[in-house]
């Protein structure tokens, strides 16, 4: 409940306070009754049982019955749904301590958030409420905004670090094997023999190949992000159903096993997702154990504000001192030799599950297999 100015109110309970006689007299009823007709809000009174005294039309709106039906009748009586409620709560507690309260309610029925202000007195009880729902719009639009900001700077500071990467790429990464094209195609113009030249020229264009698979990786891996990210309602198993059929090729060469069950719906981009799972399950498929055939499992657990998945295999395992770097650009793991690939799927993973508001790390024992958990958070 907010901090609330006891002072301020103070002066409404002065309503059950009026000079002897005011709610048995009827020129004193017709008095109260006009000036209730011209309140927009809700207001109603009532007395230490919870008869209701007085109310006025927008309470008649929110009971859902004609003012005849409401006054001289029990306020539990008129509202029974709202028992068992925290509403329920804060009118008795008002009524119990004799202090003023102030809370906010969302009413389901008619979409509107509501402003409750309770007024005890010795003789009963005042409520006053009011539709403030623009406000919270209001100010649900304000945290948006915040939270777009905050996202922007993230993204920011993520940029910056990436033009430092790829700075560290470019110097190191691009630079030897253009040299190396630079160097064979020296040699290859120097060479007298047929041969040897072409050898040298097939070096060259070789090592160009990686220079451009490395670029397209680079434009690809920046790329993510920049175009519109749509989220929608998607299926997980729709998702790994898709993912499967696309890397049945792979699957059935080595016979591995994809299993998952009662996967969730989720709210995400559906693209990104069959990006992700398609690079969780071919590197799990890359990194298998030479003695075993690869099973991965999918699962996800469920808390209020996430989803938090577990790709799980049975593969060769990640060294722990190499945990920390898997997720950074071009970084691969130490027994990697032998195994295609540039060191862009999990940095992929990172970037895609980040876009989303989530995070992804990574869990391993090395000979037995690899956990890669990542969370989605629930959108509203």
């Amino acid at each position: 409940m907010r901090e609330v100015n006891k002072s301020s109110l103070e002066s409404p309970a002065g309503l059950l306070e009026s000079p002897a006689g005011l709610l048995e007299s009827p020129a004193g009823l017709e008095v109260l009754y006009g000036i209730l007709a011209k309140i927009t809000d809700g207001f109603f009174v009532v007395d230490r049982g919870w008869n209701i005294l007085l109310a006025n039309e927008s309470a008649s709106f929110i009971a859902k019955k004609p003012l005849s039906e409401i006054i001289g009748n029990n306020l539990w009586a008129v509202v029974p749904e709202y028992r068992d409620t925290p509403i329920y709560d804060h009118y008795q507690q008002a009524m119990a301590s004799g202090k003023p309260e102030i809370f906010l309610t969302h009413l389901k029925e008619f979409d509107i958030w509501v402003e409750t202000r309770l007024f005890p007195s010795e003789k009963g009880l005042t409520s006053y409420f009011r539709d403030i729902t623009e406000q919270v719009k209001s100010d649900t639009k304000l945290k948006k905004t915040l939270a777009s900001l905050e996202q922007a700077t993230k993204e920011l500071s993520r940029s910056n670090g990436d033009l430092s990467q790829f700075a560290m790429i470019a110097s190191h990464d691009l630079k030897e094997p253009l040299k190396s094209i630079a160097l064979w195609i020296d040699l290859a113009v120097r060479e007298q023999d047929t041969l040897v030249r072409e050898k040298c020229l097939a070096r060259a264009s070789e090592n160009s190949r990686k220079c451009l698979s490395l670029i397209e990786s680079l434009l690809s891996y920046s790329s993510m992000g920049s175009d519109k990210f749509e989220v929608g309602k998607v299926p997980m198993d729709y998702i790994l159903k898709t993912v499967v059929e696309s890397l049945s090729k792979i699957i059935a060469d080595c016979g591995a096993k994809i299993e998952w069950k009662n996967l969730p719906i989720v709210s995400a981009n559906s693209l990104y997702l069959v990006r992700i799972f398609q690079n969780l399950i071919s590197n799990a498929i890359k990194y298998r154990h030479p003695e075993r055939t690869p099973v991965i499992k999918i699962g996800c657990e469920e808390f209020w504000d996430r989803f938090e998945f577990s790709v799980i295999d049975n593969g060769s395992g990640i060294p722990e001192s190499a945990l920390s770097k898997v997720f950074e650009l071009f970084q691969r793991a130490p027994n990697s030799d032998g195994i295609q690939g540039q060191g862009i799927g999990l940095a992929t993973v990172k970037r895609l599950i980040e876009i989303h508001g989530g995070s992804v790390k990574a869990l391993s024992k090395l000979n037995e297999s690899t956990n890669i958990k990542l969370t989605l958070p629930k959108m509203t």
